[in-house]
């Protein structure tokens, strides 16, 4: 029996992805959150959504990231946070790199993750949570997204036009 699961996209119905069990801090609607190339300006602002839920990074310089997040919950309130990233913080938290710090990740570990932060984000696998680990239930405030291999791509190329080549190489924070 596979331990993969199937999940059909609600803005493409003829995408279904196959991804592993979530961790219990995810949302089951982080799997929906997709890069919207309308809203995005890839020199700029990079925006992730869904119906339930919106993640804005905002480039702020010196290899510098804002990231908002807007989360509706079960009264069409919404929850919002924002939280500022290095570009060391912007890899673990988006892409695949293995750069953590031991601390930081036996922290990440207590809450079923790889990576994280406190107060900045976790992550497992590619399930990504900002600003931390959550219930994983309605009426969360924090934000869940599947990193799926596009939305992936879109972060590298994001990173790659907001952060000069030194901060790729890890030389400037």
């Amino acid at each position: 029996m596979s331990t993969m699961s199937r999940t059909r996209i609600p803005h493409d119905p003829r995408t279904i992805l196959s991804v592993p069990p979530a961790p219990k801090f995810f949302h089951p609607h982080g799997i929906k959150m997709a890069v919207s190339d309308a809203k995005s300006n890839m020199g700029y602002r990079l925006i992730i959504e869904s119906n339930a839920a919106e993640l804005a990074i905002t480039a702020c310089g010196n290899c510098r990231w804002m990231v908002g997040t807007k989360v509706k919950n079960m009264h069409g309130e919404f929850a919002t946070t924002r939280v500022y990233f290095s570009a060391e913080e912007f890899r673990q938290a988006f892409l695949t790199e293995d750069t953590r710090n031991e601390d930081e990740h036996l922290n990440a570990q207590r809450h079923d993750g790889d990576h994280g932060v406190q107060g900045t984000f976790i992550r497992s696998g590619f399930f990504l949570n900002i600003p931390g680990p959550g219930t994983g239930d309605d009426g969360d405030p924090n934000c869940s997204v599947y990193l799926s291999d596009e939305t992936r791509k879109k972060l590298a190329l994001f990173y790659e036009r907001t952060c000069p080549s030194e901060c790729h190489l890890g030389k400037k924070q």
